[in-house]
Order: structure tokens, then sequence, then C-alpha cells
């Protein structure tokens, strides 16, 4: 049976009756084009909801004034309470928390972020063991992990999946990108733009500089609810932007299958097998640790080709040919005071091979030659900031040097 025949069957039966039809989760942009032909407007009072996660899918959903978009926001904090109570204390009267668990309760409620759907399986998990801090202290310090990696939660992850997977392919390393910040980081849609630019992410288009692209890119994401967004009151071009924790460790794991990115951090610190970037998120004085870890095993990641550094107060990113050997390219350097991702930088054609900021919240600094060590790039980037940085950083780039 064609699909014509199909639809002038199911129009014919619906003609004469009231109906509501729901179609949950859509992903194909030509879905209502298709379907509306099968569902007649007949004045019986019929209903049709369709849910989506992508805007633009939504948008082409609606045909005339009587048609309504309604977009989802997260619950509220009082909302989320609500839900996760009368699920993970089911058992008790009026589903009363125990004060013992009351801060750990409404900690574990503010990292699902709103998505009821997050907060109903953490909290079904949670009714299922012991009413002690012990017991829920262990899930609410892996909990995104969790989420990912335990086969009863992991049904959370497999649905948000799909929105990585049903990404085009040119947008996906993109996206994986955001892998390489810390957890809650806030990033400027410039710094993003740069960061892309430089790993060659961005494709020219015809008539187009490569920045407007990136923000095409950036409003896809949008369009597909896959970050959230924050713009300053006085400076709607200044717009901020970071995925949920959730999504994070999705795109986390994924970026690791492929060798995409590593992170080292508390949780994480292999060294095994191939990655083509590096990422460290610590406090200054554990990146000290990891960097001298990461010198001895230099020689089995020695195909990275960007490195960045996340401290309590700084963002740094180089991209270098190879990590411990001579590079053969010019290597980068970004770093952002304050992890809030600033973009204000302007070229001055100093002969030092020196990039720098009006404002010392950002500081860029590009190394020019062919043959230079990463070791130099690096000692020539410490010289640069050792007036501005305390003695625990100069630490920091003195391990970075030693043994050049």
């Amino acid at each position: 049976m064609v699909l014509e025949e199909l639809i002038d069957i199911v129009r014919q039966y619906l003609l004469s009756k009231r109906y509501v039809f729901v179609f949950d989760d859509v992903w194909d942009i030509d879905f209502w084009a298709v379907m509306k032909h099968a569902l007649p407007s007949n004045n019986k009072g019929s209903r049709i909801i369709i849910t989506t996660r992508n805007d633009i899918i939504a948008a082409s959903c609606k045909e005339t004034s009587y048609d309504l978009v309604r977009k989802l926001k997260p619950f509220s904090q009082e909302m989320a309470w609500e839900l996760f109570t009368k699920i993970g204390f089911r058992s008790e009267i009026d589903h009363h928390c125990p004060p013992e668990l009351q801060k750990l309760s409404l900690e574990i409620v503010r990292k699902c972020q709103g998505l009821p759907l997050v907060i109903a399986t953490v909290a079904g998990l949670l009714s299922t063991k012991e009413k002690v801090v012990f017991e829920w202290q262990k899930l609410h310090d892996s909990l995104t992990s969790e989420l990912v990696n335990n086969p009863r939660l992991s049904s959370v992850a497999k649905i948000l999946s799909l929105s990585y997977n049903d990404l085009p392919y040119h947008l996906k390393s993109c996206f994986l990108y955001f892998c390489i910040f810390p957890e809650d980081f806030w990033i400027n849609n410039k710094l993003l733009h740069r960061l892309w630019i430089a790993e060659g992410f961005i494709k020219e288009e015809r008539h187009k500089k490569l920045e407007q692209v990136a923000e095409e890119y950036l409003n896809e994401f949008i369009y597909r609810n896959l970050v959230q967004t924050w713009t300053k009151n006085n400076a709607p071009n200044y717009k901020m932007y970071r995925v949920h924790d959730l999504m994070r460790e999705i795109i986390l794991s994924r970026a690791d299958e492929i060798s995409f990115c590593r992170v080292w951090d508390e949780r994480n610190s292999k060294y095994g097998g191939k990655c083509r970037r590096l990422s460290i998120h610590s406090g200054t004085q554990n990146v000290l640790k990891t960097v001298e870890d990461y010198r001895q095993h230099v020689g089995k990641c020695n195909n990275i080709n960007s490195c960045g550094i996340c401290m309590e107060d700084v963002f740094y990113s180089a991209k270098m040919h190879q990590v411990g050997a001579n590079s053969s390219e010019g290597g980068r350097v970004v770093v952002n005071h304050k992890l809030e991702g600033h973009d204000h930088h302007e070229e001055n054609g100093h002969g030092d091979g020196f990039t720098t900021s009006s404002s010392s919240s950002t500081t860029m600094v590009q190394l020019n030659g062919v043959d230079a060590e990463a070791e130099k790039f690096i000692d020539s980037f410490y010289q640069k900031l050792s007036l501005e940085r305390q003695k625990s950083t100069e630490e920091f780039f003195a391990m970075l040097n030693r043994g050049s």
C-alpha cells in the first residue's frame, strides 16, 4: 500500500470522528507537511498535540493563528522539589523528607536542573535506597556519570543522546567541544567562535565571514535546545552558553570513545589510548601534580594537538602539533581569567609574536615560526604573564618548562 492510499483511508475514517492525536518527540522537519493530509479539520473539536526538541520543527507545524506553540521551561525549584519528594519519599507520610536528608536532597534536585524526566528517574532510584546520608551522598557525588552508566538510569541518557545523534556531521565536532570546559561553565560566544575556527571546525561559506558561520552553528544548537543561554541586559551582543550537566556527561563519553578529547579532573586521569585534545580541570595545586603526571606519560599521548587547562581563575588553551615534540605549526594560547570567556582582544603586531588585549581579562599569545618547541612556546607565554600571576601560577608554568 502506497503512502497516498494509507493517508486517504485514515482521513476517511476520521472525517466523522472527534479525535485526539499525540505525536511525541518528532525529529523530521517534513513530518507535518505529510501528516496533516491524514487529519481532517471536521469542526468536531478534535485536537492534535506534537512535541519536539527542535524549535524549527515546532514552527513548521504552525499554519494558522489557532495553532499554538508553547515552549516548555524547566521546572522551578518548587515544582522540582514537589515532584522529587512525591516519588523519592512515596512511602513516607505526606512525602516528608527527613531533616538529615533535606540539604542533600535539595542539592540533588538542583543538579537535575529542572528536567522532569531526570528528576523522576533519580527520585525513583533513591526511593529504593536506604534513607541514610551515606547512600544518598554516594549518588550525589557521581550523579551525572551514574545517569550515563547505571543500567537503571541509562534510559535517560539514551533519550538525550538522540539530540546529539540527530546533529549533522559538521555540527557534531562543535558540540563535542563543549566537553572541554568544566561543569556549569558559561562560555562567551566570541571565545567559542575563535576556538572552533582555530580547530578548523568552521567551513568557509560564500560571502560570509567564519565568525558569521560560527554564530549560525551556535544558533542551530539553540533551535535544537541543546545549549542554555544567558545574555547581559545592557549588552545584547555579549552572549554566554553552556550545556546541561547530563548532556555534558553524554558528550564526554562520546568524545572519549572517538578519541576527540580527554578530560583530566578529580574523577578521571587515565593516560592510555589516543586522544587529540587534552583538557585539565583542577585547582592550581592539583594542576601541578597533573602536569607532572602528564609529562611522565606524554609518550602515550603524543597525538595531542590541543591542550586546555582550567584552573580556579584561568582557562588556558594551547594548540600545537605534538605535545612534547617539535611543532610544525605556529601555536596559540588563550587565557581567560576568572573563567568568564571575555572576548576583548586586538592584534598589535609586536615582533615578539604576542597578541595582547586592551583588557587584562584576556591574553592571547601567538607563536610564529615552524620549528619552535612546545616548551619554548610555553616559556614565552610564562614570561609574558608572570607579572600578572601569583606564586602558585609561577610554579605551574615552571613545571611546564621543566626538562626543556
